[in-house]
């Protein structure tokens, strides 16, 4: 007699196998979640955005200046930036950043929101030869997201 097919046995082996092996997968990617959600909790994109922003603008500036503590201003191969920071929202949810480019009888504005930010500084800084901005931003919690030089 020509036996074709699968034994009872041989169907439930293979479907603790495949249980075994699908379990060890599930557990991977519930590690991986956990641990996307636990860098991911503090991290602020939005900050991270501007940040990325005005360090493109400021690889080799002819001059750059801040004024007031809310105003950078860069100029660049004729173009005009300023970066200015203006208030947060009624809430306290975000802070807005508009960014004005101008070069000759074109200007155009971005703005940058801020996600859980209540207040963002540019401070010039000069050391025995070179100038530099520190930029501070500070959470609603109070904490500091970013504090650093540029460039």
């Amino acid at each position: 007699m020509n036996k074709k097919g699968f034994s009872l046995i041989e169907i439930m082996v293979v479907l603790l196998i495949t249980s075994f092996v699908m379990g060890i997968v599930y557990e991977f990617i519930g590690i991986g979640l956990r641990f996307f959600e636990a860098f991911s909790k503090d991290f602020n994109y939005s900050v991270k955005a501007l940040i990325s922003d005005i360090t493109f603008e400021m690889n080799n500036p002819d001059s750059f200046y801040a004024e007031n503590n809310k105003k950078l201003t860069i100029n660049k191969d004729g173009t005009n930036i300023t970066y200015y920071a203006l208030t947060p929202s009624r809430d306290f949810s975000t802070f807005t950043i508009r960014k004005e480019v101008k070069y000759k009888n074109f200007m155009y504005t971005k703005i940058f929101y801020l996600n859980k930010v209540i207040d963002v500084n540019f401070t010039e800084k000069s050391s025995s030869q070179k100038k530099k901005i520190l930029i501070s931003i500070i959470s609603t919690k109070g904490k500091e997201v970013f504090n650093g030089y540029l460039p």
